[in-house]
C-alpha cells in the first residue's frame, strides 16, 4: 500500500506517557513486533518496527509531552497498515488531542467502526441531470469508425452493445462512449484504445490495461483516465486519497457493467458505492435505458464526493 500515516498530539500528563509506553510494549508483544525504548535528554518514548517493508512507528515526546511523527507502510501487507491504525487508536485516550492523517483513509473507517453510535447513516440521493446531460443520453448512438490504426481490441470493445448481465443492468454504450468522446476533445477523430493507453501512461502515469477478452479491465482503465481528466475529488487530503477515490469510481463502473470485483481499495467509500448501486437498482425496475444509466453515472460521482470540472459540465461530449 505504499502510503503514509501522519500523527501528532500532546499527552495529558507524564503518567500518560508512561502508560502509553507500556501499552505499546504489550501491543508489540502481541503482534511480534520488535521495539526500542527511547530515553534521551530531550526525547522520551518508544519506537517499533512493524514489518521489514514498513518504516518504524515512533511515539517520541519532547519536554512538553508533544509528539509529531509519520510512517510509510511502503510495500508491507495491508494488514500492517491496519495494525498501525489500531495501535494509534489504542493510545488515543492518553492524548489531550491526537490528530491522524491516513492517506489510505483507514483511520477514519476504523474510528467509525469503533464508534457505531456516531456512524453516519447512508443517505441515498440521485443527481438531477442538466438539460445537456439528458440530451446526451437521449440522443446517443453507437459510432463505428474503423481505421487502419484500429486493432482487434477496438472492434471488440467499442463494438459491444450491452453488458454481461442478463438482463442488462445498465446501458454500456452510453457511458463508455461518453467517456471516450470527452477524452477525444481536441482530436479530429475518436481515439482508439492504443491512443488512450498512450495518453494514460504518458500524461497521467496510469497503467491502462489492454487485454483481449477482458473488457471489464479496459472499462476500468477508461473510467480511471476519464475521472482523472474531468472530475474533481472533493475533500481528498493527499494525492493518494484522490487517486483511491478515482479507482473506486472506475472499479464501480466496471462492476456495474461486467460484475468486476476488484480489491477493496477503501472500505468506507467502497461501501457507499455498493450501497448506492444496490439501492439504485431496487428503485429502478425499468429497463437499462441510456437515461437511467446516465443518472447512475453522475450520481455515483456525487456519492464518492466528486464533481465535474468546469470544462466538462455542459459539454455534449463531441470530439
Amino acid at each position: 500500500m505504499g502510503v503514509t500515516i501522519f500523527y501528532k498530539g500532546t499527552l495529558k500528563s507524564i503518567e500518560d506517557r508512561e502508560a502509553l509506553i507500556e501499552k505499546v510494549k504489550v501491543f508489540c508483544a502481541e503482534q511480534g513486533w520488535p521495539y526500542e525504548e527511547i530515553d534521551e535528554a530531550l526525547k522520551i518514548g518508544i519506537r517499533t518496527d512493524p514489518h521489514p517493508e514498513s518504516e518504524s512507528v515512533g511515539f517520541i515526546f519532547d519536554g512538553k509531552l508533544r509528539m509529531d511523527g509519520f510512517t510509510k507502510t511502503a510495500f508491507a501487507p495491508d494488514e500492517i497498515h491496519e495494525r498501525i491504525v489500531e495501535l494509534l487508536y489504542a493510545v488515543k485516550p492518553h492524548f489531550r488531542r491526537l490528530t491522524v492523517l491516513d492517506e489510505a483513509e483507514m483511520w477514519d473507517d476504523y474510528v467509525e467502526r469503533m464508534n457505531p453510535s456516531k456512524k453516519k447513516p447512508f443517505v441515498y440521493k440521485e443527481t438531477d441531470l442538466t438539460d445537456a446531460q439528458r440530451r446526451e443520453a437521449e440522443t446517443h448512438e453507437v459510432e463505428f469508425d474503423p481505421r487502419p490504426t484500429w486493432q482487434a481490441i477496438d472492434t471488440e470493445f467499442w463494438g459491444m452493445t450491452e453488458d454481461w448481465n442478463d438482463p442488462p443492468l445498465f446501458s454500456l454504450p452510453v457511458i463508455r462512449d461518453k467517456m471516450r468522446k470527452d477524452l477525444s476533445r481536441g482530436s479530429r477523430h475518436l481515439l482508439t484504445i492504443a491512443e488512450l493507453k498512450e495518453i494514460a501512461e504518458r500524461k497521467r502515469g496510469q497503467y491502462f490495461e489492454v487485454r483481449p477478452g477482458a473488457p471489464e479491465m479496459t472499462m476500468m482503465s477508461l473510467a480511471e483516465l476519464w475521472a482523472s481528466e474531468y472530475a474533481v475529488v472533493k475533500g481528498a487530503r493527499s494525492r493518494q486519497s484522490r487517486n483511491l477515490r478515482i479507482i473506486i469510481f472506475a472499479s464501480m463502473l466496471s462492476n456495474a457493467f461486467f460484475g468486476l470485483f476488484g480489491g477493496m481499495y477503501d472500505r468506507n467509500w467502497h461501501r457507499k458505492a455498493f450501497l448506492f448501486k444496490d439501492e439504485f437498482l431496487d428503485r429502478h425496475k425499468d429497463s437499462a435505458t441510456p437515461l437511467r444509466s446516465m443518472i447512475f453515472f453522475y450520481s455515483l460521482l456525487d456519492v464518492l464526493n466528486m464533481e465535474l470540472k468546469e470544462t466538462g459540465k455542459e459539454g455534449d461530449g463531441s470530439p
